[in-house]
């Protein structure tokens, strides 16, 4: 398969993501029993993982899609 690697990047920062989604889900069930310094801890560092995961997906999707494009 020619676009193996860019796929893969591509799926890892899907996968990134979903974890993110479930680390999101934990916190607000926890939210509860968690201090406040805690939950903005937690919710500054999600924020900080999703703005990365969005920048490289972008990237790698744009790699990817540039690649797939060369072979027309």
């Amino acid at each position: 398969m020619k676009h193996l690697y860019e796929l893969t990047e591509v799926e890892n920062q899907v996968i990134r993501l979903s974890e993110m989604r479930n680390l999101l889900r934990v916190i607000t069930n926890g939210m509860e029993t968690s201090t406040r310094e805690e939950v903005e801890s937690a919710v500054n560092y999600i924020e900080g993982s999703v703005c990365d995961i969005s920048e490289k997906l972008s990237e790698k999707f744009q790699i990817l899609f540039e690649s797939v494009a060369k072979q027309k």
